[in-house]
């Protein structure tokens, strides 16, 4: 059968048989007896490593996990040659000493332990050890061969104590102390090589030691100041036992000595063994602190909690609400990732993701508890996501939501979401306040209010959470935007719920007090105004919300101001004279002041508003009945005249053939008539038989009264009868009874000069007219 057959390679050297090779093949075996150095299999070094160190610490690594004896053996010779202060840990001497009595190389058994510096009692604690399993013929047979080995004169006192101690080797058990005896030696050890030794006889004779021995261990260390010695035993089972806490005292002495990353690489050293129970909840708790000063403490806070979730030596749920506690703390203080990370992540970053996935493992119970991380970590969130985001957001719509934040606010009991977002909205404006910051910058707030309209708080009125957003809406004067985007019964609710004497229904002392229960009867009632307006139609929601407020302590007279205001910035000038007259009935008012402020701003703004209440509140003052006529009558002509009809008694109307039945109140006075007739006399949206018309009867009205009409008058007289016809194109003639009385008039009032330039005026206009007659019959 032909198989094909494997390819040569450029190494490849075709095998030369010779009776050299079988004789060599055969003899092998009987070469190793009496050359053990020959039958060891060539093996690699270990690879090269910046430091001696390091190098050794590998070499020990290799030891324990009893790879090629050969090399071990060689790489330990040369890197003891480096540097002789080196030393194996107990554990590795032991197998190093166990493989090499495996293979009869007794020579390099006292070599080892003369470096290691074990030619004393020890040394042969150690062999025992190393020989158990053995049978006493087979003890005694290395035993022999130890003693016949030639040597220096430290090896021929050690073979010295090795005869005297032929007969304990025979026994078959060593002798192991108690926890008490270990823990009162640990006490008066003086140094770290006692502490050393004592370790190693632990480990060796597989001793059992309590927690409490565990935690005198690692606290007799670190007063020693043998930080390394116990970094070096951290990860043995029998001297950090379960639950000891081990790990964390030495971690914190590492951190207190500014050794961040030897306290760091212990940790991740320790996750990485698997075996469960060597890390406690303590230990990672403190575990996080050493990520501190490092160079890259984002990174290395994920790779902690990454190889926490991947590691068997500790599981997720056996950690504790403090320890988690400690991560969400440590990402908060690193701000959720370096500056950018949001933009590159679309929003997300890798601590962000962490904290969320930490806050889904914690309880209900512990949500409540970490309120005030969970603020940290809101305040850090919102601010780290602003100020990267430099987009300027659109207050027409509620789309551009921060990402992830309002799937994050729907895990979140009440309990705990609400006073976390009260408090990242006061950290956040504390903090720009005393920075001198903008406080609240348009891209942050609006992005965070349109992530609110996507969660449940939006329709949770009565939640704290919501409060404090509105208080910064009302800073930033965005809450016309922001109402924009609710229905009147959430407006007045808005309104009422930042009166202040209504925050005393949820947020007041805790004492129970007329004003209390007089709150939380209001906001009962607050709570069912969609169902007031179907009963009582003829009331508005506003109005309802006002009369909520009835019956109690609290006053509602600057609900309805502020209500009124709300109106205002809303735009929503129909609505306050609806709101003031069907109040009105009520006995609920505002002062005359307020009211005839409000008609001086509602004039200006909303003419027919600012009328209605004129009509609802006849007794406003005179002066504020003249501003309106005054103000509207070149525009609203209308409007003028029927403020006017609503000032003045009815026989000074002149109007209106239709007398209303208003009983006079007051007379106008010259100045208003003087300005109505200047008004009318250049309104634009009368014509101009209209203009002359309004004008002659406010002339009329004075002469009446007795008032002197003045220049002005006169000169309104004419613009009203003579100068408005010859602008619109009007032929006059002053041949005509009207035009002679305008020229009467305005003689009278105005002076001759006056009379003689309108004279002037309807001379060249009647030569125009006439020229152009006569133009046209030419023409024709």
């Amino acid at each position: 059968m032909n198989r094909p057959r494997r390819p040569k390679g450029s190494h490849y050297e075709p095998p030369r048989p010779n009776v050299s090779t079988f004789f060599t093949s055969i003899l092998e075996p009987f070469v190793a007896i009496f050359s053990p150095w020959r039958a060891l299999p060539p093996e690699a070094p270990c690879a090269p490593f910046h430091s001696v160190g390091e190098s050794f610490e590998l070499l020990s690594a290799r030891i324990l996990a009893k790879k090629s004896t050969s090399t071990a053996l060689r790489e330990y010779k040369r890197l003891k040659a480096i540097d002789p202060s080196l030393r194996l840990t107990g554990p590795a001497i032991i197998v190093f000493l166990r493989s090499l009595l495996k293979l009869g190389l007794h020579t390099p058994v006292l070599e080892v332990l003369e470096m290691e510096n074990l030619m004393v009692e020890e040394g042969i604690m150690r062999l025992k050890i190393a020989m158990e399993g053995l049978s006493p013929e087979q003890r005694r047979r290395v035993v022999g061969r130890l003693v016949e080995v030639g040597g220096d004169l430290r090896q021929n006192r050690f073979r010295s104590l090795v005869s005297g101690e032929i007969k304990s080797f025979e026994a078959e058990n060593v002798t192991v102390k108690s926890d008490s005896e270990y823990a009162r030696d640990i006490r008066s050890a003086r140094d770290g090589d006692e502490m050393r030794k004592l370790l190693d006889e632990i480990v060796s004779t597989k001793a059992t030691i309590t927690n409490g021995t565990s935690q005198l261990i690692a606290s007799r260390l670190v007063e020693l100041n043998e930080l390394s010695l116990g970094a070096s035993y951290a990860l043995e089972p029998l001297i950090n036992t379960s639950k000891s806490n081990y790990i964390a005292k030495i971690c914190d002495a590492l951190c207190d000595a500014r050794q961040y990353g030897a306290g760091y690489a212990l940790i991740m050293k320790a996750l990485k063994t698997g075996k469960y129970g060597l890390l406690s909840d303590l230990d990672m708790k403190h575990g996080v602190r050493t990520v501190d000063t490092m160079s890259q403490p984002y990174q290395q806070l994920q790779d902690l909690w990454n190889a926490m979730k991947s590691s068997s030596a500790i599981y997720p749920r056996d950690l504790s609400y403090h320890t988690y506690a400690a991560f969400l703390g440590r990402a908060t203080r690193l701000r959720l990732g370096p500056l950018g990370s949001f933009r590159e992540g679309g929003g997300e970053t890798p601590l962000l993701t962490m904290s969320i996935e930490i806050i889904v493992r914690l309880t209900d119970k512990e949500k409540k508890m970490a309120k005030g991380l969970l603020g940290s970590m809101l305040e850090a969130w919102i601010w780290s996501w602003g100020r990267t985001c430099r987009q300027k957001p659109d207050l027409r719509s509620l789309e551009g939501s921060i990402p992830f934040m309002a799937s994050f606010f729907n895990i979140l009991p009440p309990e705990s979401r609400d006073p976390a977002i009260l408090m990242a909205v006061e950290r956040i404006t504390t903090n720009c306040i005393s920075s001198g910051l903008e406080v609240w910058p348009v891209r942050i707030i609006w992005p965070f209010v349109s992530t609110l309209a996507q969660t449940k708080i939006w329709q949770e009125e009565e939640s704290i959470s919501l409060w404090a957003t509105e208080r910064v809406l009302l800073r930033k004067r965005l809450a016309p935007t922001y109402l924009r985007y609710r229905t009147d019964a959430e407006i007045a609710r808005f309104i009422a719920r930042h009166y202040l004497p209504l925050r005393l229904g949820l947020t007041g002392p805790k004492r129970v007090t007329q004003q209390t229960q007089d709150a939380e009867r209001v906001l009962v009632r607050m709570r069912s105004l969609e169902y007031g307006t179907a009963n009582l139609p003829d009331l508005s929601v506003f109005a309802l919300a006002i009369l909520a407020f009835k019956d109690t302590c609290i006053p509602s007279t600057t609900l309805l101001i502020d209500t009124i205001y709300t109106l205002c910035r809303l735009h929503r000038y129909a609505d306050i004279p609806i709101l003031l007259s069907s109040l009105k009935s009520y006995n609920i008012t505002s002062s005359r002041s307020d009211i005839a402020r409000l008609i001086r701003l509602l004039t200006k703004a909303h003419p027919e508003s600012a009328l209605k209440l004129l009509q609802t509140y006849p007794d406003t003052q005179y002066s504020v009945f003249a501003q309106f006529i005054v103000r509207t009558a070149s525009l609203y002509p209308d409007l003028a005249l029927r403020a006017y009809q609503l000032l003045t008694p009815p026989t000074l109307h002149y109007f209106s053939r239709f007398q209303p039945k208003i009983p006079g109140r007051r007379l106008p006075g010259r100045k208003l008539l003087i300005a109505m007739g200047w008004k009318f006399a250049n309104s634009p949206v009368l014509s101009p038989r209209q203009c002359s018309r309004y004008a002659q009867k406010c002339l009329k009205a004075m002469l009446m009264l007795r008032l002197d009409p003045g220049p002005k008058m006169g000169w309104a007289i004419a613009v009203a009868g003579i100068e408005r016809a010859v602008r619109a194109g009007i032929p006059v003639s002053r041949e005509w009874g009207r035009v002679k009385w305008v020229l009467k008039a305005v003689s009278k009032n105005a002076g001759a000069r006056r009379a003689a330039e309108v004279d002037l005026l309807l001379r060249s206009w009647e030569r125009k007219i006439w020229d152009d007659r006569m133009g046209m019959r030419r023409r024709s």
